[in-house]
């Protein structure tokens, strides 16, 4: 092959890569998956970091994760919990299996399918308040719109 049929193709494999690359964005220490939501909540999918990971072994004195256990996630990822090694700690493999099954029975309950606000205006006898992040009550209007109450 000749190089200068050599060089015409570089760019074009690198464009590839890139292409089939998945593209991240990062909040704090946790890295996203632009565009891909798990099916359960519809929040962004975690890119998980092994350098994390190591740093939250080493914060225990450890350089690999002991037979027996596993590192688990306090919030799980699926639920808006960071890949942060203070959102890890370690739980026996036993342990990890029971609060997993535990975290994906009570996430059946929601469904990506299910609309996150009403599909009917709201009046004041058919208000449903719900709370927010950060604990405040609202209600969807007519509009559309969140209208946060002084309970």
């Amino acid at each position: 092959m000749n190089k200068s049929f050599f060089f015409l193709l570089l760019p074009l494999v690198f464009l590839l890569a890139q292409a089939n690359a998945q593209s991240t964005y990062s909040v704090g220490d946790t890295e996203y998956l632009f565009g891909d939501t798990y099916e359960s909540t519809g929040l962004p999918k975690v890119k998980r970091s092994s350098a994390n990971r190591q740093t939250f072994l080493e914060s225990l004195g450890l350089d690999r994760v002991p037979d027996g256990y596993e590192v688990d996630h306090i919030t799980p990822l699926f639920q808006g919990g960071t890949d942060s090694p203070w959102n890890m700690q370690l739980l026996t493999k036993e342990q990890h299996a029971q609060k997993t099954a535990r975290e994906r029975s009570s996430s059946r309950s929601f469904s990506s399918s299910s609309p996150i606000m009403p599909s009917y205006p709201s009046t004041s006898s058919t208000r449903i308040y719900q709370t927010g992040p950060r604990g405040g009550q609202y209600y969807i209007n007519a509009s559309g719109n969140k209208v946060y109450s002084r309970k």
